[in-house]
């Protein structure tokens, strides 16, 4: 579940297509809400604190849109049931929630 792309900390960071960047679009402190099937064919943007502090959207990129595609949280500000109420009080309904290993699961 969690991608080897490229993101960072703020702003807008697309996945890359290969190459040595060791960043990536999803970090294994996160528990990630899938929201919905990647498209074929999009690139891939992640926006940092968007809808709050220490949650990122995932966004999928194809034809001039943006399409929300997952949420993630970090760990260390929102355990999983904490996620999965933020999830709810806002109307997210994920197709998966995937929980952040415990330390020292890595």
């Amino acid at each position: 579940m969690h991608g080897q792309m490229p993101r960072g900390r703020g702003g807008w960071s697309p996945a890359a297509e290969g190459g040595d960047d060791s960043r990536r679009l999803i970090d294994s402190d996160e528990h990630v809400a899938i929201l919905e099937r990647l498209p074929r064919g999009a690139a891939l943007a992640r926006k940092d604190d968007l809808l709050a502090d220490e949650v990122a959207a995932i966004f999928g990129l194809d034809s001039g849109r943006a399409e929300l595609l997952a949420l993630c949280f970090r760990a260390r500000s929102f355990d999983a049931g904490r996620a999965e109420a933020w999830l709810r009080e806002r109307g997210f309904r994920p197709v998966l929630f995937v929980q952040a290993p415990e330390e020292g699961e890595n």
